[in-house]
């Protein structure tokens, strides 16, 4: 029988708010104790984030599509596709993978990539889904390739709107993601066997910055100004922040500097679609990731090391990419604690990247349970680091644990 520690010493306000609550871990931990290391995604939470979306936009315009980033957790394209999200999608191995997710609905897939071949056009052209170039080169090439099967095709265009960012790790500019409004007004806007009906931008991923976000779309809307609005959609892509550690502007913030700007460019065109391709805000903090203390190494009145069985680098890579500080964690106990301690926290790999952060944490044993949040975004590798046990992952319903 495990004991969740006291919420007061864990300093872990926002557990309460935005986390499984303590009945919920006892619950799983009863029957899959053994299974640890573990991520669990909660179905409640990534409901409770897309809705916050839907909430904002689709009063706005009359046609709003959510396109979730597949990238950012391929295990729940089927969880994303039940709750009727269309895709995006940047690799032809995740195109054919997102076309056998099952839903008796339509659906939507985008794909842009900045490595596009003539052999990957060709697949993607042909299995109906929407294309957004990302260059000059890819729009001669899908001008060739339309003239010579004499195809009539619709594409998209991706945009850099040269507007830099402050804050994030993760920004887009001068990175060949896009044209920029130069390299766009020397596109042809429509010929005989092609035609633009679409903008897509996307600014930054993390993006706290909310003066990117209005000089962002300031682009795009003079864009469309320019075009008579003559476009069927208008894609701002993703970057909608989570907050780890350090506050982030809420999604209702963004949602102020985005909307005066689509109703400009809807009242001209009132069939216009508004398309967002969200990622590590539906499911990044729908993630939790269960491991165990394996060994506790003292450093003689410095900080003590906590090795965990498992590794940054096969359950929470994100915290590599972006340098992003991992919440505090929450602590299962074999047996409660008053006492508390700083621990630096440490994956089982040989790397000294591995780290998970410093904490200061109840007293904690070899076999006590670290429970982190916002572990859903980025957070497997495609392959095992140093051979490294990777957590198993399964999806929470409510009432139910199901592996993936």
């Amino acid at each position: 029988m495990f004991l969740l520690a006291p919420l007061s010493l864990c300093k872990q306000k926002r557990f309460i708010i935005n986390q499984m609550d303590n009945k919920t871990i006892h619950k799983i931990l009863t029957v899959n104790d053994h299974r640890i290391p573990m991520v669990i995604y909660d179905v409640d939470v990534i409901k409770r984030q897309k809705t916050s979306l839907d909430n904002l936009f689709k009063n706005v315009v009359k046609k709003f599509t959510i396109a979730y980033s597949y990238k950012t957790n391929t295990a729940l394209g089927q969880t994303m596709r039940d709750l009727d999200c269309s895709f995006q999608v940047t690799s032809i191995n995740h195109l054919r993978q997102v076309k056998q997710l099952t839903n008796k609905k339509p659906f939507k897939i985008f794909f842009n990539s900045r490595n596009l071949t003539k052999k990957d056009l060709k697949e993607v052209i042909h299995g109906g889904v929407h294309l957004i170039i990302n260059s000059r080169s890819q729009y001669d090439m899908v001008q060739e390739l339309a003239t010579k099967q004499r195809q009539k095709l619709q594409i998209g265009v991706r945009i850099d709107t040269k507007s830099l960012p402050k804050n994030t790790f993760f920004k887009t500019v001068n990175t060949g993601l896009g044209l920029d409004y130069q390299e766009f007004k020397g596109l042809p806007r429509k010929s005989k066997c092609l035609e633009i009906v679409g903008l897509h931008a996307h600014i930054a991923s993390q993006n706290t910055d909310l003066l990117s976000i209005e000089k962002g779309i300031k682009v795009l809307s003079r864009i469309f100004e320019q075009n008579n609005f003559n476009f069927r959609y208008l894609n701002l892509g993703g970057g909608f922040p989570i907050q780890y550690k350090n506050s982030v502007p809420t999604i209702k913030s963004f949602a102020e500097k985005i909307i005066p700007a689509i109703r400009k460019i809807q009242k001209p065109n009132p069939s216009l679609e508004f398309i967002i391709e969200p990622g590590r805000y539906i499911v990044g903090p729908a993630g939790y990731l269960f491991a165990r203390v394996n060994d506790i190494i003292s450093n003689h009145g410095k900080i003590d090391v906590a090795v965990i069985n498992c590794s940054v680098f096969s359950s929470v890579r994100d915290r590599i990419l972006s340098g992003y500080v991992i919440e505090l964690p929450c602590v299962v106990f074999k047996k409660q604690k008053i006492e508390t301690k700083k621990y630096l926290i440490v994956g089982s790999s040989p790397s000294s990247c591995d780290t998970f952060g410093k904490y200061v944490l109840p007293k904690v044993r070899i076999g006590d349970i670290l429970i982190f949040s916002h572990a859903g975004a980025y957070c497997l590798s495609n392959d095992d680091f140093t051979g490294v046990e990777k957590p198993q992952e399964f999806v929470w319903t409510g009432n139910h644990l199901l592996p993936i």
